[in-house]
């Protein structure tokens, strides 16, 4: 079986709004029509009662939880794992044609989309998934303008897999090499970025520059979220997360305890990392399903409970407003657990909970750069991780706990 997704979308994958299309566009509708005959197409059920009628010379193929009267000759699943059941020996392309949830979740089957790419944005309430399209390749079938606007008839094809074993090495690699640039670099300028305790030097721009260079031939239509940039919110896209020194106050002081995290994301979730203290001269890394390891030795957390743990804490040193909820919450982990730690780098911090070098951690406010990298590492070494008052990926600081499943809860009560 060959899986084709088409479908027609605006500038910002607007698909449709109250179950119907948003456009008219006779030329696309002879695309569609002359690429779908003869052919199966599956939907969701609303999708097709949205049809004036049944398509001549295909098969209707309906995903629907419920059992819906249909016409005579519609087949129906229940789901799409059971219609990818049904069909994984049949010798023929098969078209999805909607809507939205069907779309995402066929998405990574698909081995083609043919998608009519419209050069302008309306109104919608339902859109198309965002796709990686470096796992793709492109190619123009023709360009149209119709009723005075312009589109374009897309293929992407589905190319050879992303290797992220190969990956993983190559940005071990530009961990390794930027944080020794940063370390056997001078601070020159240091400048406060709206507060005292948030400062930034030279060596952070030139760092994060460093690494930016180096990371994007790997992925070239990856974004970039970094420390010192401006950043959107996190989508389905690649991802890198950069912080190019974790620890710059200590840094700034030669303190000797900083790192440089790497992270890449995809689909909003952690794929892979890597970390290098280059003062340790350890080198943390994890990739999603195969663990967690520093200088190759893997990684596993501590099983203690909560009133045997030691924790490292962080003190949301830019954000005074919250030193009482801070230091009124270190108290009862003081009170509750073995005994606290503070280093002045969270990177650092989780990748010694995911090394059981300590029992647990806990940060007010951090920011997604701050535990990117480090939170695969946590959860690939048999850890717990929680994002608290917002989201894992979030542009905005959340709360950030780490443990293992002998004390995770304790610690969340302690905290609220």
């Amino acid at each position: 079986m060959t899986l084709t997704m088409i479908a027609a979308l605006g500038q910002n994958r607007e698909l449709g709004k109250d179950n119907t299309l948003i456009w008219h566009f006779p030329q696309d509708l002879k695309f569609f029509r002359n690429q779908t005959k003869g052919h199966p197409i599956v939907m969701g059920r609303k999708t097709f009662e949205s049809l004036p009628r049944m398509l001549p010379k295909r098969n209707h193929i309906v995903i629907s939880r419920t059992n819906p009267e249909l016409p005579e000759g519609v087949e129906v699943f229940s789901s799409i794992e059971a219609f990818l059941e049904a069909y994984k020996e049949v010798e023929e392309e098969i078209f999805v044609i909607g809507g939205a949830q069907i779309y995402t979740q066929m998405l990574p089957y698909a081995d083609r989309l043919l998608l009519t790419e419209i050069e302008q944005s309306y109104d919608a309430d339902a859109f198309f998934p965002n796709f990686g399209k470096n796992e793709f390749e492109r190619k123009v079938l023709s360009d149209i303008t119709e009723n005075g606007v312009h589109y374009s008839h897309i293929e992407y094809r589905r190319g050879k897999t992303m290797n992220y074993n190969e990956l993983l090495e190559q940005v071990k690699s530009i961990a390794k090499e930027a944080a020794e640039f940063m370390a056997n670099g001078t601070v020159e300028k240091v400048d406060e970025k709206g507060d005292v305790a948030n400062i930034v030097t030279n060596m952070d721009v030139a760092t994060q520059n460093f690494v930016i260079e180096k990371l994007t031939p790997l992925i070239p239509d990856a974004i970039f979220f970094a420390e010192e940039k401006e950043n959107q919110a996190l989508t389905n896209e690649y991802t890198w997360i950069i912080d190019p020194i974790d620890g710059t106050t200590n840094y700034a002081y030669d303190f000797k305890h900083s790192c440089v995290s790497i992270a890449l994301a995809y689909n909003h979730e952690p794929l892979l990392g890597a970390v290098y203290d280059p003062y340790l001269k350890e080198l943390f890394w994890a990739l999603k399903g195969e663990g967690a390891y520093v200088n190759g030795q893997k990684l596993s957390v501590k099983q203690n409970t909560m009133k045997s743990s030691l924790i490292l804490i962080g003190t949301s040193p830019y954000k005074k407003d919250l030193a009482d909820k801070t230091f009124d919450t270190l108290k009862k982990l003081f009170v509750n657990g073995r005994d606290l730690r503070r280093s002045g780098s969270a990177v650092l911090d989780l990748a010694y909970v995911a090394a059981g070098r300590v029992d647990a951690f806990y940060e007010e406010s951090l920011s997604f750069w701050d535990y990117a990298a480090a939170s695969l590492f946590v959860m690939e070494a048999g850890g717990c991780f929680a994002g608290e008052n917002g989201n894992w990926g979030d542009v905005a600081p959340i709360r950030v706990l780490a443990g293992n499943p002998n004390n995770i809860e304790d610690l969340k009560a302690l905290v609220k």
